[in-house]
């Protein structure tokens, strides 16, 4: 256990930017009861009833929303001496600021994802003027009791490409103890709830998904109870302005919460609740993605917009076309209170599992989810989409399978345990397993899903496809994310290209048994609209207008899984086929897990070759595919932290005597080279070699004889 200490007293403030200063000030002081305690220069000092320094919240007018900075207080001048010392010595940039509004001089300094920080030690004790001068000595300021009455800056959560590296900067230097923390399997963070006090998060990290430097999640303000809570989201809802999320429970911390973003944009909350730490032997709590996903308290879930959206924007579509804000809110006047917006301007996001958000059509609330090909992958997304709150039916050609879901439950192992989840399960016939029992067509309309998704194996597409067709409604979107060519031309049969969207997924997953999956580490997911007349992301007649592929993504997102919308699946579609022609089949042949290729000097040219011959052919139709960049991808699953010990599915297929993928991986690379005029000797001849392990597997000699 490592010895805590203590240079660090207290977070002091946070600069908060807006570009829409008199607006903003109006919601601060209004609203949420703030009291100006000083202003100049294009600033306003704000505080809460219950602060003893002059002010907990500088509002500052600039072009730009954000954090301007975060100030944490030292408990003495040879506190702060210390900790700039340490600083200095870790080669940190940094300079001295003059004092500002009572508080300093500062060191000015820049965390590891470049959010401006400031430390200091002299302050000025806050003094009452005679209205405002409290009956109880003990009180820094008479109640306010105005708008949502907050009494304190209770954290700042900022946005970080590295959550990891930023929790053990403020721990190894600035001796901020961890509390909780969201950690994938890889060892990377996505989340971390730090405090130099007993109180649960003073200052929180949450990973930026969409890249961003320096961005700020949210400024939260403390009430005394969950009453004031709930009050403050009538006062809201009064001024018409939109509720983000909440009221509701936070797992982390368990903090009772209520979000709205100020007139400038930038997201604030409004809390109370949560447990203290006083154990000083207590070790972090630590989650898994999986685990937080599943959202073991009660409460409700939150929107996907609350993992992407930050300040300053990115503009990338993840934020702006889930902007939740009335646009007349930033033309507001100086002093005018009432441009906050009508009511019928926004749609509170309560309900489980929500996918919508305002300026969004369809799929509110639970969503359908169907999973076509419920094997490995296909029992990891609908196990996470399940915990999400969503409705998920499995359907699979394999009988035992199927029978063991529904009799047991899916099982879902992974670095933290075995978790039983209730996921209910249809039979499919498919061409792998078939099966003897009652296919999954007599699908009546209010059956039909909102969603299919689609992971079965390269080889059953066809037939699965033609199973599950009763499944796929007029306005049902379907999303492919198998391995290998040609299941898009098989699944356009049955749905238009309106309709389709593509994608990869480099999530690693093993089917351990009937009804038993085993997650290893983390992945991301892309995809993206087919090409054709129409797609997904474009209107089309009957189709699900502009919004089908943000609501798919935000379905995925909002399960805990990481996921990104790609202009072209087609790309993402090739780069996929070059990952499994490299690694899936030269694993097969070797026998071997991933990590051990690292061992063998002459990877580089062998997956170079395999490699060349696929860039020819996509180029040959029209999509390209960058070879420095997939062998470099390789590589790095080389790490047995990443997927490096796992095994490949086609190995799996071949120790399980179960027919591989080949003929839609180098087999339709070698067989689209013969129709365009290209030579693929080594594509042809992996996939002559991979055939010839299919033939002859359960004969392979694994040890020499005995004498």
């Amino acid at each position: 256990m490592t010895e805590h200490w203590r240079d660090v007293a207290h977070v002091g403030h946070a600069e908060l930017l807006t570009p829409a200063p008199e607006a903003s000030l109006e919601y601060f002081t209004t609203l949420l009861g703030l009291t100006v305690a000083a202003e100049g220069d294009g600033s306003w000092y704000l505080r809460g009833y219950g602060d003893y320094e002059p002010y907990s919240l500088k509002l500052t007018a600039s072009s730009r929303a954000g954090l301007g900075h975060l100030a944490v207080r030292t408990w003495s001048p040879e506190a702060l001496d210390r900790r700039v010392a340490w600083l200095v010595a870790a080669g940190i940039p940094g300079r001295w600021t003059e004092p500002d509004g009572g508080k300093g001089p500062a060191y000015e300094f820049r965390d590891p994802d470049g959010h401006p920080v400031r430390i200091y030690y002299e302050t000025t004790k806050y003094a009452p003027p005679a209205g405002q001068r409290p009956a109880m000595k003990s009180n820094h300021q008479r109640y306010a009791g105005r708008g949502a009455n907050v009494r304190r800056l209770e954290h700042v959560n900022l946005m970080a490409r590295d959550v990891r590296a930023c929790r053990e900067f403020w721990a190894d230097g600035f001796g901020l103890r961890t509390f909780e923390i969201i950690r994938r399997g890889d060892g990377s963070e996505d989340g971390a709830w730090l405090s130099s006090t007993v109180q649960g998060h003073e200052v929180i990290y949450v990973r930026d998904h969409l890249g961003g430097v320096g961005r700020l999640h949210h400024l939260a303000f403390w009430v005394d109870s969950r009453e004031d809570v709930l009050r403050a989201a009538d006062l809201m809802n009064d001024a018409g302005v939109p509720i983000e999320a909440g009221p509701s429970r936070h797992i982390p911390i368990q903090g009772f919460y209520l979000y709205t973003r100020e007139p400038g944009g930038n997201r604030i909350e409004i809390c109370s609740g949560g447990y203290l730490g006083f154990d000083p032997d207590d070790e972090p709590v630590v989650w898994t993605p999986a685990e937080y996903a599943a959202k073991p308290g009660w409460g409700a879930r939150l929107p996907a917009t609350f993992r992407t959206y930050g300040t300053p924007p990115t503009g990338a579509p993840e934020e702006t076309e889930t902007s939740d804000w009335p646009a007349a809110l930033s033309r507001s006047p100086p002093g005018a209170f009432k441009p906050f917006g009508s009511r019928g301007e926004f749609v509170p996001t309560l309900s489980r599992g929500s996918i919508e958000m305002p300026g969004q059509a369809g799929l509110t609330g639970s969503v359908k989810i169907t999973i076509a090909g419920s094997g490995a992958m296909g029992c990891r997304f609908g196990a996470a989409l399940f915990a999400a709150g969503h409705e998920v039916l499995l359907l699979d050609g394999w009988a035992e399978h199927v029978a063991a879901i529904n009799a047991d439950g899916l099982r879902v192992t992974d670095e933290t345990g075995t978790r039983v989840l209730p996921v209910p399960a249809a039979l499919l016939p498919a061409a792998d397993h078939p099966a003897d029992g009652s296919p999954a067509d007599g699908f009546s309309a209010a059956d039909q899903p909102d969603l299919v998704i689609v992971f079965t194996k390269a080889t059953a597409t066809a037939a699965v496809a033609a199973a599950a067709a009763g499944a796929i409604g007029p306005d049902t979107l379907v999303l492919t994310l198998q391995n290998g060519l040609d299941n898009i031309e098989a699944l356009l049969a049955h749905v238009p290209a309106a309709r389709l969207l593509a994608g990869t997924t480099t999530l690693a997953t093993e089917l351990v048994g009937p009804g038993h999956i085993r997650a290893l580490g983390s992945g991301d997911t892309a995809f993206g609209p087919v090409p054709g007349e129409a797609s997904a992301g474009e209107a089309s007649a009957g189709g699900p207008g502009a919004e089908g592929t943000e609501r798919v993504r935000a379905a995925l997102s909002g399960a805990g899984l990481s996921v990104r919308v790609a202009p072209n699946a087609l790309e993402l579609v090739w780069a996929k086929v070059a990952f499994n022609c490299v690694m899936n089949t030269l694993c097969s042949i070797a026998s071997i897990p991933v990590s051990a290729l690292a061992r063998y000097d002459g990877f580089d040219p062998l997956a170079s070759s395999i490699l060349d011959e696929i860039a020819a052919v996509a180029r040959a139709e029209g999509v390209t595919v960058d070879t420095a960049a997939a062998l470099a991808t390789m590589k790095a699953q080389f790490d047995p932290s990443a997927s490096g010990s796992h095994l490949a599915s086609m190995l799996q297929d071949l120790m399980n005597s179960r027919r591989t993928e080949i003929a839609h991986l180098n087999g339709a690379v070698a067989a689209r080279a013969a129709r365009h005029g290209l030579a693929a000797p080594a594509n042809t001849l992996i996939a002559r070699l991979i055939g010839l392990l299919e033939a002859t597997w359960p004969d392979r000699v694994n040890a020499l004889p005995a004498d």
